[in-house]
């Protein structure tokens, strides 16, 4: 696996946001790690392929701590570590759709895992 990137996509974000459209460089995984001060929040990994599509694709995830699969469109409700496959999307972002009590940062780290 070889890393691409790492970028800060939400930098302590107090209410809703999304961050600014980011272009994958040919990785197949997104590892974003969700922090901050918040108690209850969500937040979405999205994607497209089309750049000129209005609509983003809600992303399912996998949760590193408990080991499971999520759908997107339920979000990211905890902090923690998380992975979507971006393998073919063209453009990821994140999107907070809520938060309450606090602040979320979301640090994104864009891999290819075909590549050693």
């Amino acid at each position: 696996m070889k890393r691409e990137a790492l970028i800060t996509m939400i930098d302590g974000a107090s209410s809703a946001a999304s961050s600014a459209a980011v272009s994958n460089s040919n990785c197949d995984l997104l590892s974003v790690q969700v922090s901050g001060t918040f108690s209850t929040g969500k937040i979405k990994i999205q994607g497209k392929t089309d750049p000129d599509a209005s609509e983003w694709t809600d992303l399912a995830f996998y949760d590193k701590s408990t080991l499971t699969a999520t759908e997107g469109s339920d979000g990211i409700t905890a902090k923690g570590i998380y992975d979507a496959n971006i393998a073919g999307l063209l453009l990821v972002r994140v999107d907070v759709v809520s938060v309450t009590g606090g602040n979320v940062t979301v640090i994104g780290s864009f891999a290819n895992t075909s590549v050693n």
